[in-house]
């Protein structure tokens, strides 16, 4: 507006500079008012910038269908030769599906990249990998590591944590522990910390409690410093599989490791060995839990 006040007509590029501001700050509503008041301009129509922008601003607040609709306008609104969606125009739109739980979406943005001849990127698998973290499509995310190999990507870290939480939220242990045994024997996408508390979920969610507590001990071991040893995640996660495995005891001892760490329990890591010391002989103790979360 200042510049318009001093006689100044922005052009495309300063009111792609403005998307560019409303994206970062999570304004997609600003930024759609912004492109539609370029769409009317015939001194500043919008480019594929204005459209990735305004899709990336979508998908950053989770606005997944205006995010496809948009993909879907700009070879209509934009001028050619640049009106077709680019390698960035799907970041942000496979983004947004994943933002908005849409695996199918992604599935078929990403089959609707390769029919156009782009080749995808590590960021288009995680996002795909991402969307599919549910427990009807771990299958797929995990099957998504292979393509990304078949076409000479190599998976990193962050591609196979995305896998890992595939195979944690669909329950399946046995896969979660096969990826993290490839990412501890791997020099290029080595496990983290998330890695680790992915895989004691999963662990968890399928009352593993043995192999749970197991990776808790490894994980100082086999993660580089400093981010290398256990968090209140990592802790939740395994008092989680002690509860659902009947190990009061084993809870009890995780909770006082827990605290000798310094790290403050909160009412999730309560919650589990509450429900674990849910016996005849532990009630005591469960009801005691009540007054030390008071306590703290």
């Amino acid at each position: 507006q200042d510049a318009r006040d001093e006689g100044i007509e922005p052009d495309t590029v300063a009111l792609n500079a403005a998307l560019a501001a409303c994206e970062r700050g999570g304004q997609s509503d600003e930024a759609l008012l912004l492109l539609s008041e370029m769409e009317a301009s015939p001194s500043a129509p919008p480019d594929r910038i204005s459209y990735n922008t305004a899709i990336a601003a979508c998908s950053r607040c989770g606005e997944w269908r205006t995010a496809l609709r948009l993909l879907g306008e700009m070879a209509e609104r934009v001028p050619p030769p640049r009106n077709t969606p680019d390698a960035h125009s799907y970041g942000a739109a496979l983004s947004a599906c994943e933002r908005g739980g849409q695996p199918d979406e992604a599935l078929r943005l990403l089959e609707r990249m390769r029919s156009e001849g782009l080749r995808p990127g590590l960021v288009h698998y995680h996002a795909v990998m991402r969307a599919c973290a549910t427990r009807a499509h771990w299958p797929i995310a995990a099957s998504m590591l292979q393509d990304a190999r078949d076409e000479g990507i190599e998976p990193d870290t962050v591609a196979l944590n995305a896998a890992l939480a595939a195979c944690e939220r669909g329950g399946q242990s046995d896969e979660a522990l096969l990826l993290l045994s490839e990412m501890e024997a791997s020099p290029s996408a080595p496990p983290d910390r998330i890695s680790y508390n992915t895989a004691i979920a999963a662990c968890s969610r399928c009352g593993e409690w043995r192999t749970a507590l197991r990776l808790l001990g490894e994980m100082a071991e086999r993660v580089p410093p400093p981010r290398n040893t256990p968090d209140a995640h990592s802790y939740g996660a395994a008092l989680s599989a002690c509860e659902r495995g009947g190990q009061p005891d084993e809870a009890l001892r995780l909770l006082e490791r827990m605290r000798s760490e310094g790290l403050r329990p909160g009412l999730v890591h309560y919650h589990a060995v509450m429900r674990a010391c849910a016996t005849r002989a532990h009630w005591p103790i469960a009801a005691s839990m009540l007054q030390d979360a008071r306590d703290e």
